[in-house]
């Protein structure tokens, strides 16, 4: 366990995992990393000109406050062991402490990249393999480049860095095709961390077989990264010359993990289940190729770019495929009616009910009897046909918008509106009628605003009237009243938009153009309400802490009430059996005198039944003891104030702040052939 700790440990401080993660990635990058790495990754990220990029980063105020997360007494209130909380500060001296800080910039202030690929791991050998020979297969796919300078000799400082852990280490060479693998061991030298360099670029891995890989492709004796078809369509479609770059190779990943699914042991047990879950799988993964994201990083307007690739021709989910078939951008009508001060916003075209029916009958296909059942009372609640009449109700058009969200009253009440495009306005009106009439105890209302009908339930809690309405094309649904005549004013004067928002404006990169899906989100005020939220949600937990100690301080009370009730029985029936030998002694007297037993024999059995019925209540008494007891126990468990503290005062707020110095985030998703392309606009 040892050493798959410090392997975890070594590969997060050279991947940049971690601290590191959060402090020194982002940049720009040269294609000749890719061409040391072999073809066939699953999954790939490079980042370069990574000091720059930190420094962009930490002068941002997301990071200042982040920084002010404090993570040793985080863990020292949540009731860590000593042990535990020893081994988290040794964990962060280790990768903020100089030899760290040394790797951190010999090896990775420049250009980085991580690559994983398929190993063949078998599942079902796992029991027979040494520590050592499972992590080296487990992580063998595992390849980290970086490009460093000629007068740096990595051999000195990763053992440096690997003899904190354990005794002194030397360093193994192996020549393979003209080069020099170096190997350094780790704790015994059952596992050791391999490494090769071509000119200003050095590929890490465990073992030799990373190294020699990436030999091979340098050589040209076997194809690179560079090379795949994936990675190439990927890199067309990204930003130029991104900051980060990854993708996801999820075809690839899709037939590996079918692999490692199908060598698992036990499968026979019910192959036929098991044989069904596949084909499942492999039904809605069919015809998915890859996912990819690039970054640009600016202090001012960061941008995100994310790909989603698919092979309609390859989709065995025919449903599916004709989703993404008809999935095409269109013109975005919803923002006519969206207020101007809304926080956040969001407007999908692709919805397809028909889909999702298909999918819903498909999984109730698999137990038809009650689930027939349960469509024909709904059917015949609404005297509505599901697939005739309530389908063809609706579009495919799908979104919503928040204005705020309350947090002076017994709870928090955003002030929040649904919105769906209709189908058949004929039907979507008498759906909407049906369902409203099946709400309990409340008498539906209607009101006309500015000439349209508003269909309201008047609700007992204060600013929340559930209100639905049709406004064009669209129904309209609001949590209270004021938000759908706010939305009814906003078609009526297109100055109240959101498009006349100064913070939609900075991220309207296209987002008002033919789209897929918008979204916007004032992530400055978004995130101060959800720290609102936190507060409200800390005093809410606090008074059920209160009510826990009292309620702890009762158990305890009753505990002890039982214990001495049971005390002062046991008593009362010794002094009850030292009776009985009293009487049994003048029973024996009057006998020897001839003389009348009968009362006494009557007061003897008098006792002995108050004995049995004390002996009851003590067994009644005791009991109890053990859900007394279990009872105490758990109020003591769950009554953790000052680590829920700790988590609220040492991460959620810092983190929370942090998030509050985006001010706004938009972002927009377009459709071509093959391709859903994703872009998210970030202004800090």
């Amino acid at each position: 366990m040892k050493k798959f700790i410090l392997i975890v440990l070594l590969l997060a401080v050279l991947g940049g995992a971690g601290y590191y993660a959060y402090t020194q990635f982002y940049s720009n990058t040269s294609a000749d990393m890719e061409s040391v790495l072999p073809s066939g990754a699953i999954f790939y990220t490079r980042f370069s000109d990574v000091e720059n990029n930190r420094q962009k980063i930490i002068s941002t105020d997301v990071w200042k406050n982040w920084k002010k997360i404090d993570f040793k007494s985080l863990f020292s209130e949540l009731n860590n062991t000593v042990v535990q909380q020893e081994d988290v500060q040794k964990f962060l001296d280790n990768i903020t402490g100089p030899d760290a800080q040394n790797i951190y910039k010999k090896f990775l202030s420049t250009d980085v990249a991580v690559a994983f690929y398929p190993t063949d791991f078998d599942y079902s050998n796992m029991q027979d393999m040494s520590e050592a020979k499972m992590l080296e297969k487990v992580f063998g796919g595992l390849f980290l480049v970086t490009r460093v300078s000629a007068d740096v000799q990595a051999a000195e400082f990763l053992s440096r860095f690997v003899n904190n852990f354990g005794k002194n280490v030397t360093v193994r060479k192996v020549e393979y095709e003209g080069h020099t693998i170096q190997l350094i061991p780790l704790d015994g030298g059952d596992a050791e961390i391999g490494f090769v360099r071509f000119n200003d670029l050095m590929v890490l891995g465990i073992g030799e077989s990373p190294a020699k890989k990436a030999i091979d492709v340098y050589q040209k004796t076997a194809p690179s990264l560079a090379e795949d078809a994936v990675i190439m369509k990927a890199r067309k479609n990204a930003i130029a010359s991104p900051d980060v770059f990854s993708f996801w190779d999820m075809a690839g990943y899709f037939r590996s993990m079918m692999t490692a699914l199908n060598s698992l042991p036990n499968i026979q047990d019910n192959p036929e289940m098991f044989r069904q879950e596949m084909d499942d799988l492999e039904r809605s993964f069919s015809g998915i190729e890859g996912f990819s994201v690039s970054v640009d990083i600016d202090t001012n307007l960061s941008t995100i770019k994310s790909d989603f690739y698919f092979n309609i021709d390859q989709m065995k989910n025919t449903a599916l495929a004709e989703l993404y078939t008809n999935c095409r951008p269109v013109e975005n009508k919803t923002i006519q009616f969206i207020p101007k001060d809304v926080m956040a916003y969001y407007w999908g075209t692709c919805l397809d009910f028909n889909y999702y029916w298909s999918e819903i009958q498909r999984e109730l296909a698999k137990s038809p009897g009650h689930s027939a059942q349960r469509i024909a009372a709904v059917e015949q609640t609404l005297g509505m046909s599901i697939e005739d009449d309530i389908l063809p109700a609706f579009g495919n058009e799908l979104g919503g918008y928040m204005t705020e969200i309350q947090t002076g009253g017994f709870f928090p009440v955003p002030k929040l509106a649904l919105f769906v495009k209709t189908g058949d306005l004929t039907k979507a009106r008498t759906l909407m009628d049906k369902l409203i009439q099946q709400v309990p105890l409340i008498m539906p209302q209607e009101e006309t605003y500015d000439g349209m009908s508003i269909k309201y339930l008047a609700s007992p809690i204060p600013d929340v009237q559930p209100s639905y309405a049709f406004l064009d094309n669209y129904l309209l649904i609001t949590l209270n009243r004021a938000l759908m005549k706010s939305s009814i004013d906003t078609m009526k004067d297109k100055t109240l938009s959101l498009l006349e928002n100064e913070s939609f404006k900075e991220v309207n990169k296209g987002l008002t153009d033919k789209a897929v899906n918008v979204q916007y989100l004032k992530s400055d005020k978004f995130f101060l309400r959800l720290e609102n939220i936190v507060e409200w949600g800390n005093a809410w937990a606090g008074s059920q802490e209160q009510k826990k100690v009292a309620f702890q301080a009762g158990a305890e009370k009753k505990l002890q009430d039982t214990k001495s009730q049971i005390s002062i029985l046991e008593q009362e029936i010794e002094e009850l059996q030292n009776k009985v030998l009293l009487v049994d002694d003048e029973i024996w007297n009057f006998e020897t005198k001839n003389m009348d037993t009968t009362m006494k024999k009557q007061e003897k059995e008098s006792i002995k039944n108050d004995i049995a019925y004390k002996r009851g209540e003590v067994s009644a008494f005791k009991e109890q003891l053990p859900e007394i007891e279990m009872m105490i126990q758990d109020y003591s468990q769950s009554n953790n104030e000052d680590g829920r503290q700790a988590l609220i005062n040492d991460f959620l707020y810092p983190f929370l702040k942090g998030l509050q110095a985006l001010k706004t985030v938009g972002s927009k998703t377009v459709s071509g052939e093959g391709v859903l392309e994703g872009t998210t606009y970030i202004k800090l």
